[in-house]
C-alpha cells in the first residue's frame, strides 16, 4: 500500500504545477488578446478570439499522462510480485496489484474523450452576431469537422458564465457564476 502513495503525491504535485502553467499561459494569452482589440472584451478570451466559438478542451494528453505515470510507478510492483511467484505463495500479495487498478480511472476518461472526438472531431459554434447583446436572441450553426451520423443524436449545451477574480493580499480567489444555460438534443441529420 505504500506505493499509493509513490503515485499519489508526485502526481498531484505535477497536476498542480501543469494547472498553475497553463493558468498562467491563459493570462498572458488574454493580456495579449485585450491589447488587440482594445474594446472588444468579449475577444479577450481565446474561445472568443475569431468570430466562432471553440469547444472547451477535453484535456486528452493530460488525461493519459496521468494514466501512464500510475501505470509507469506501479508497474515494477506489479511485475515484481508475478514474477517473483509471490501470488502462489499467498494470496494476500494480490493486495500489491490493487493501487494499479488507479489507472483505470483516467483510462476510463481517456476512452469517453476519445470517443467523443472520433464521433464530433472538434465542433464550434458560428454565431450570427457578435458581440452577443444581453437579452438578444442568440443565433448560430453549430459546425462539425466530422460526418455525424444521421442515426445519432447531438446533446448541445450552451451557459454563460460570468468569472470572477478577487483579490486579498497575496491571495486570488477565482468564482465562476452561470447565469443562463440551455441544453438541447439535436437529429444530427
Amino acid at each position: 500500500m505504500m506505493s499509493f502513495f509513490s503515485t499519489i503525491f508526485p502526481l498531484m504535485g505535477f497536476l498542480i504545477s501543469i494547472a498553475d502553467w497553463q493558468e498562467s499561459r491563459e493570462a498572458n494569452l488574454k493580456q495579449k488578446l485585450a491589447a488587440q482589440h482594445p474594446g472588444e472584451p468579449w475577444r479577450w478570451h481565446s474561445e472568443w478570439a475569431e468570430n466562432s466559438i471553440q469547444a472547451t478542451s477535453d484535456y486528452l494528453p493530460f488525461i493519459l499522462g496521468t494514466a501512464a505515470w500510475i501505470l509507469l510507478v506501479q508497474l515494477p510492483l506489479v511485475l515484481a510480485v508475478i514474477l517473483g511467484g509471490e501470488l502462489a505463495k499467498s494470496e494476500e500479495a494480490g493486495l500489491a496489484l490493487l493501487p494499479v487498478l488507479l489507472a483505470l480511472i483516467p483510462l476510463c476518461m481517456a476512452w469517453r474523450c476519445a470517443q467523443s472526438r472520433m464521433a464530433l472531431g472538434r465542433p464550434t459554434l458560428q454565431l450570427k452576431q457578435l458581440p452577443v447583446k444581453p437579452g438578444s436572441l442568440l443565433e448560430g450553426e453549430l459546425r462539425f469537422d466530422r460526418a455525424l451520423s444521421p442515426m445519432r443524436s447531438v446533446s448541445a449545451r450552451v451557459l454563460c458564465q460570468r468569472q470572477s477574480t478577487r483579490s486579498k493580499g497575496n491571495s486570488r480567489t477565482n468564482a465562476k457564476e452561470t447565469i443562463w444555460e440551455h441544453m438541447e438534443n439535436l437529429p444530427a441529420a
